[in-house]
């Protein structure tokens, strides 16, 4: 635990220390939620799950690169015969590329990808584990009066230990 609390200062830390201007910069709050897809062998003992997620953002205006330092917590059931549930809970820091399509339109793609902590439990608490991982995806944010929404996904992978999912997201950012 001691470990997962000092990634998340470690990430908030680094996300604060980005090159962009003090006075240029607009801070955000992101909070998103979805299904949570199990892939690989993880996949292989858990059925479909779902996420949740918050995070904090920060870029400057008119520029195409942001960070996101974000907490996430996904569950899933595992398959029949098994019963029980298997757990992944993370604290990354995340990049984020915006696609310029058309300036001032009404749909920005991006890409998002960034490492982290996890901390993992998988059959029932019978292993849990705290590992390093890495995160990869793409969304589209919809910016509106005075906040944004997104859909993403993101595939997310575990190193030392076989535990890989995609959460589709659904959030808001204001």
């Amino acid at each position: 635990m001691r470990r997962f609390l000092s990634a998340g200062i470690l990430s908030l830390s680094c996300l604060m220390a980005a090159p962009v201007a003090a006075i240029a910069q607009s801070i955000s709050l992101n909070l998103a939620g979805g299904l949570a897809l199990p892939t690989g062998s993880f996949g292989d003992i858990n059925d479909a799950g779902y996420t949740l997620a918050a995070g904090l953002g920060m870029g400057a205006p008119a520029m195409p690169l942001r960070f996101r330092a974000e907490v996430m917590f996904d569950e899933f059931n595992h398959k029949s015969p098994i019963s029980g549930t298997s757990r992944a809970a993370g604290v990354t820091g995340n990049a984020i590329y915006d696609f310029s399509v058309a300036p001032g339109g009404p749909l920005t793609p991006y890409a998002i990808g960034g490492i982290g902590f996890y901390s993992t439990r998988v059959a029932n608490g019978a292993s849990s584990d705290t590992n390093l991982g890495w995160n990869l995806g793409g969304g589209l944010r919809i910016p509106l009066s005075g906040f944004s929404t997104y859909v993403e996904a993101r595939y997310h992978s575990v190193s030392s230990v076989s535990v890989a999912f995609l959460p589709i997201v659904f959030g808001i950012s204001f």
